[in-house]
């Protein structure tokens, strides 16, 4: 358990976004009480296109992903 707390959090060279950056940043906050809710987490600006309602609702299409050659 020491070793969470005291363990500083690096990126690997991968080409983040500094938005999910943040995100990620604020979910591994080691005080419980400092982690964002679902609310804050759902209006992240990461998450700003997310049709929310929409994604929830059994009417939403699903889900195909682009795939690339």
């Amino acid at each position: 358990a020491w070793r969470i707390k005291s363990f500083r959090l690096h990126f690997l060279p991968f080409d983040l976004l500094d938005d999910i950056k943040d995100l990620i940043s604020q979910l591994l906050q080691r005080d419980p009480e400092k982690r964002p809710g679902i609310k804050q987490v759902k209006t992240h600006k990461f998450f700003e296109n997310i049709d929310w309602e929409n994604l929830l609702s059994k009417d939403a299409a699903p889900f195909k992903p682009i795939l690339q050659n």
